[in-house]
């Protein structure tokens, strides 16, 4: 490995906290590969404050936005790249400027177009005049940024090898991935081997026991105790202003008069007849539009799903519990009060008693949808490459890309037995490319804030990427 140049990439490393992570996992990262070159791009300019956190481990630092301005496009380069942008359906970030006011392609002096053509070109020069042989996107935060979706597609065209996010926030180190939306390599290999040879009972019962830890953690942190703390967190004083300060705007505006009533439901009163669930991501969920932007209207999902249900079937929907602080969507609730056969639940409903009954699950590229799985339920998902599950035609899942198939697909999961060892095994291969299945005692399948546990999961980063440079 020696030699190496990698291209770490974060998006928000101005942000409370990110520097000092970064600075133990580059002491980590540096002692395991003492001769390769790093090299590291952040986007905010005001990382520059916290750059010396870095600077003794790479040879590099980055901040995208003086970059970009010095990027010179022919015209044959402008159309060629318009073309990539277009290929990979890098159009679909338009939509996400509103809630991306930090990014480089929201910038008024320059048009959206133009502004990721050169994105586009700067990443591509970048890579190929630096000899970068790997880039890891985003290590420590979510890839909530726009610029993570443009170098991913940079790497794909270019062949090079890369780590996006390698933590899930699946509570614990649940799966190391290399594409944002698609199983790592090293759970797809396993679960191809699983697919041909049975799970032994060692395997099952390792599976087994996490799943039924992750249940109880899943319980005790994501119940009313955790609705309770959203509930009742406090804001910031500069919120809380902003907040009056909006309400006041939308009086005199009056934008505030489409309040809805929001009529919940309770469980119970469906526990004697069939359904299915929905459960969407929160309002501008990220990972949603970057894995199935054609599937991110909630409402025009729920309306479909709605004329697609057999009689008397039922559309349960279990809001993102973050919406129990925050306004609710109301296209999202329109849609619902709009149909007799949908209905939006308390906030407070127990997420596994709300999974036991049902036919089936509707998930919208969110974490989620694993949870679903591991519930042994069928799991419809929207979109032909839909987050974790990519293209992957052997996963356990029901894929929507035409809504007009939505009927059969929930005529199929009705009449259709759950493939419960074709999802051990996809569960599985997962977890064991992770090594949170290895661990024996309950607390340790999970991640920690503890100093000492950081380190052993840096260690683990550290080595999932070595294993992919092999």
């Amino acid at each position: 490995m020696k030699n190496n140049q990698f291209l770490f990439f974060c998006s928000n490393f101005n942000s409370r906290g990110v520097s000092e992570v970064w600075n133990i996992f580059f002491m980590e990262f540096t002692k395991q590969n003492p001769d390769s070159l790093s090299h590291f791009m952040f986007v905010n300019e005001s990382g520059l404050d916290n750059i010396s956190a870095v600077s003794e481990f790479t040879i590099a630092q980055i901040a995208i936005e003086d970059k970009l301005k010095q990027t010179e496009i022919s015209d044959d380069e402008y159309k060629k790249i318009s073309k990539f942008v277009d290929k990979h359906f890098l159009g679909a970030l338009r939509t996400q400027l509103d809630w991306n006011k930090l990014s480089v392609l929201n910038d008024k002096e320059y048009s959206f177009d133009n502004r990721i053509v050169h994105l586009v070109k700067f990443f591509m020069d970048y890579v190929s005049n630096n000899d970068i042989k790997v880039v890891c996107i985003d290590f420590v935060t979510t890839p909530t940024s726009l610029e993570c979706r443009v170098l991913e597609k940079v790497c794909d065209e270019m062949n090079i090898k890369k780590l996006v996010s390698v933590q899930a926030a699946m509570y614990g180190r649940f799966e190391i991935f290399d594409n944002s939306k698609s199983i790592s390599r090293v759970a797809d290999g396993i679960f191809k081997n699983l697919l041909d040879s049975p799970m032994t009972k060692n395997e099952l019962e390792k599976l087994d026991h996490f799943l039924e830890t992750y249940k109880m953690r899943k319980k005790r942190f994501h119940g009313d105790f955790w609705l309770d703390k959203i509930e009742n967190k406090s804001s910031h004083a500069k919120d809380s202003v902003k907040k009056i300060v909006k309400s006041f705007y939308n009086i005199l505006t009056q934008k505030g008069s489409d309040k809805i009533n929001i009529k919940h439901k309770e469980l119970k009163e469906f526990l004697d007849k069939p359904y299915f669930v929905f459960l969407p991501n929160k309002k501008n969920n990220h990972r949603t539009y970057n894995a199935s932007p054609f599937h991110s209207d909630y409402a025009a999902l729920i309306k479909a799903i709605s004329i697609s249900l057999p009689v008397g079937y039922s559309l349960l929907i279990k809001d993102h519990p973050h919406h129990i602080r925050k306004k609710p969507n109301n296209n999202l609730i329109k849609a619902i009060m709009s149909t007799d056969n949908c209905h939006y639940l308390s906030l407070r409903t127990d997420y596994y008693d709300l999974l036991e009954n049902a036919k089936g699950i509707f998930a919208s590229s969110s974490t989620s949808s694993m949870e679903c799985l591991m519930a042994k339920k069928h799991v419809i998902v929207f979109g032909s490459e839909s987050w974790i599950f990519g293209t992957n035609l052997l996963a356990p899942v029901h894929r929507v890309s035409n809504l007009e198939k939505l009927p059969s697909i929930i005529n199929n999961c009705i009449s259709t037995p759950v493939e419960k060892d074709k999802i051990n095994a996809y569960l599985f291969s997962l977890i064991s490319s992770s090594s949170s299945i290895e661990k024996s005692d309950e607390e340790s399948d999970f991640k920690s804030s503890q100093p000492d546990d950081k380190q052993k999961e840096y260690v683990h980063i550290v080595k999932m990427i070595n294993n992919l440079i092999q």
